[in-house]
C-alpha cells in the first residue's frame, strides 16, 4: 500500500499544522515551510520544561502564558531565573518566542517558497531552493510523449501544440506539502531513463528525475500547461539553449517559435552547453535534501508504465542517455 501522510499531526502554538512525515529521520526541524514554526515551538517547550525543573525564586508559572500574566511582578527584585538567567530576561525571551510565529506566519513562509501544483490542486510540492539552476527548451521525443500520452489516455491537461517544452532545473530538494497519497511516478516505457512525478487524479506531470542529473537535480516542465499556474514563486532565469531538433516530426521545426536566446545554442542533438555545465550546476545544487526525488520515488512505489500506444511510446528516437556519450558520463 502506498504510504500516506502521517496520522500523527501536531498543532503549533501559532495555529499551523504539520505532518510527522515532514520531519527528518534525525529528528531535527525538517526542511519544509513549517520548519521555523517547529523550531520556535521547540524553543518554547524547552524553556518551559526547564522552568518546571528549576523555577526561579519568584515561582515562575508552569506555562509561558502564566509568565506573561505575572510578568510585571518580575521586572524588579533581581530574581534568578532558568539556568541563572535573570527573570526579566527569561520573560522577554518567552515573549519574543511567542511573537516570532506572528512574524514567521504560514502565509509569509509559503509566499517565499517555490511550489509545484497540479491542475486539480490535489498535490502540492515545495522546492527547497527556489533558484532555477538551468533552463532550456527541449524538443526530444521522450519529453513530449509523456504529456501526449497522459492527455490522450488519462484526460490529463493538454500537451503543448508543438514538440517544444520549457524545462527548468532545480536542486534535488522536494517536499510534499499536500497529497502524498495522490502522488505517483510514471515512465514512458520499462527501461525509460526518466522517472516523472504525477498527480494520479489529474495526471499533471509535476517534475522529473533522470540518471544524468546524478541525484543532484530535478527538472520541471509544468510551466508548459495552460489554464493553471503550476510553478509559483520560483526564481527563474533566461533560457540557455534549445536541443534535440533531430527528434521533431517532419515539418514541425518550421512551426516552432524563434528561440529567444543565443542563436548559436540551438542544437540538433543534446545541448552541448548543458553537458559542459553539468558539473558546475550539480555543484551549485549541493547535496540532496532529506526529501528528494529518490526518496519520494521510493515512497510512491512502482511507476505507472503504459502498455498501449507501443509505436509512439517505445518506437521513438534514442533517448538523452543513448544519444551522446557525454550524457552517460554525467551520470558518474
Amino acid at each position: 500500500a502506498k504510504p500516506g501522510p502521517s496520522p500523527d499531526n501536531t498543532k503549533s502554538q501559532s495555529g499551523a499544522m504539520w505532518h510527522g512525515d515532514h520531519l527528518s529521520p534525525s529528528g531535527v526541524f525538517g526542511e519544509g515551510p513549517l520548519a521555523a514554526h517547529r523550531m520556535i515551538d521547540q524553543c518554547i517547550s524547552s524553556v518551559n520544561a526547564a522552568a518546571r525543573r528549576w523555577p526561579c525564586r519568584h515561582q515562575v508559572g508552569r506555562q509561558h502564558a502564566s509568565v506573561r500574566r505575572m510578568g510585571p511582578r518580575f521586572t524588579s527584585g533581581g530574581g534568578v531565573g532558568v539556568g541563572g538567567f535573570p527573570c526579566t530576561w527569561y520573560i522577554l525571551f518567552i515573549q519574543l518566542l511567542n511573537f516570532l510565529p506572528g512574524l514567521v506566519s504560514w502565509n509569509t513562509i509559503t509566499k517565499a517558497m517555490a511550489t509545484l501544483t497540479c491542475k486539480c490542486g490535489g498535490v502540492e510540492l515545495t522546492l527547497g531552493n527556489p533558484q532555477a539552476l538551468w533552463r532550456l527548451e527541449c524538443c526530444c521525443h521522450d519529453c513530449y510523449a509523456a504529456p501526449w500520452y497522459l492527455q490522450k489516455r488519462k484526460n490529463a491537461p493538454a500537451a503543448p501544440e508543438v514538440q517544444l517544452l520549457d524545462s527548468i532545473y532545480f536542486a534535488n530538494n522536494l517536499t510534499v506539502e499536500k497529497g502524498m497519497e495522490k502522488l505517483g511516478t510514471y515512465k514512458n516505457f520499462p527501461c525509460g531513463d526518466t522517472t516523472r512525478f504525477v498527480c494520479t487524479d489529474c495526471w499533471t506531470v509535476l517534475a522529473a528525475d533522470h540518471p544524468a542529473y546524478g541525484g543532484k537535480l530535478l527538472v520541471t516542465q509544468v510551466t508548459n500547461y495552460k489554464g493553471f499556474d503550476g510553478l509559483r514563486n520560483a526564481k527563474l532565469i533566461e533560457k540557455k539553449s534549445r536541443h534535440f531538433l533531430c527528434d521533431l516530426p517532419d515539418g514541425m521545426e518550421a512551426q516552432l517559435p524563434p528561440f529567444t536566446g543565443d542563436p548559436t545554442k540551438v542544437y540538433d542533438k543534446a545541448s552541448a552547453c548543458l553537458l559542459e555545465a553539468f558539473p558546475r550546476i550539480q555543484e551549485a545544487a549541493g547535496e540532496p535534501g532529506v526529501s528528494n526525488g529518490q526518496t519520494l520515488a521510493a515512497q510512491c512505489g512502482s511507476p505507472f508504465i503504459p502498455d498501449d500506444e507501443p509505436e509512439r511510446m517505445r518506437g521513438g528516437p534514442k533517448t538523452f542517455m543513448g544519444s551522446d556519450p557525454k550524457a552517460r558520463a554525467s551520470d558518474n
